[in-house]
């Protein structure tokens, strides 16, 4: 599940997180407190291909 990009606007806490502000958006994240929202829908296999 923890497959694909881990950015803030993912993220479950995203809402009270402190410091989804210092993340610059562009990359993954390191943050050890993400989980990713599971309110918000996958993305599909060959969309992900259209990422790279």
């Amino acid at each position: 599940m923890e497959d694909g990009r881990t950015i803030c606007v993912l993220c479950a806490w995203r809402q009270t997180c402190n410091k989804k502000f210092s993340m610059d958006g562009a990359t993954s994240t390191r943050c050890p407190e993400y989980t990713r929202d599971v309110t918000l829908p996958e993305v599909p296999p060959d969309r992900k291909e259209e990422e790279k």
